[in-house]
């Protein structure tokens, strides 16, 4: 069973905030609806973001982007940069960043629409939330 972006929240799990651009040419409200087809833990939002057609804004469920695009997203603390020393050193409290974000397949479907999938990062303040699947914290 394929688990809902709903689901998901319901459970306090963190979403994926991502940007899809559409290549040239492309139907992108038939796009959308097409993405938004593939299961209940992917969705693309219908408006046109900064006012390109091509671009959409949407979520995804860590299960979903394991099972659509073959990744393995981890949220891991947020490094330091220390400016003076030119270099990480330690990890900012309660700030994270998700890892391991690269796409390694993609649905058949979506392979002649789209150009790119990009991600957000989580930011702060999101600490609450409990243990999620594909999400293991270091």
């Amino acid at each position: 069973m394929i688990r809902s972006l709903h689901d998901a929240v319901s459970a306090g799990e963190p979403l994926i905030d991502i940007t899809v651009r559409f290549k040239d040419g492309v139907d992108c409200d038939r796009a959308t609806d097409i993405a938004n087809s593939l299961g209940p833990d992917l969705e693309l939002r219908k408006f046109h973001w900064y006012g390109d057609p091509a671009l959409r804004t949407g979520e995804v469920t860590a299960e979903g982007a394991f099972r659509l695009f073959g990744v393995k997203i981890r949220r891991v603390p947020l490094a330091k940069w220390d400016p003076t020393q030119n270099k990480h050193d330690g990890v900012h409290e309660n700030f994270f960043r998700w890892d391991g974000v690269q796409i390694t397949s993609w649905p058949d479907e979506l392979i002649p629409l789209v150009k790119s999938i990009g991600m957000t990062q989580p930011g702060a303040d999101d600490d609450g939330q409990g243990y999620v699947p594909l999400f293991d914290r270091d």
